[in-house]
């Protein structure tokens, strides 16, 4: 890389580093100026929809997380950093 190319990545990098901070602003202000009542109403359609087709899965989920959890720390103890293989379980999401 030239140094002219050093510079513009360096000026890219700076007007990201200002294009972020006042996008962050400007996020601020929206969720400063959010009707929250108003963004839960126009939401209430949608989950009375997901509420009406889709049957709760029939666990919490609690026992498959203790399996995660035990067959991370036997791999973990054995020097293996990834999990390949789950219990069979059900889709996440239940069609009636």
């Amino acid at each position: 890389m030239n140094d002219s190319e050093i510079d513009r990545l360096r000026q890219w990098v700076a007007w990201w580093k200002a294009a972020g901070a006042r996008m962050e602003e400007l996020r601020r202000e929206e969720l400063r100026h959010t009707d929250t009542q108003q963004s839960l109403m126009s939401l209430a359609d949608a989950f009375e929809s997901c509420r009406l087709h889709y049957k709760p899965l029939p666990t919490s989920g609690f026992v498959e997380q203790q399996y995660w959890f035990q067959k991370l720390a036997k791999n973990s103890r054995r020097g293996a950093e990834t999990c390949q293989e789950g219990p069979p379980r059900e889709p996440a999401i239940n069609p009636q």
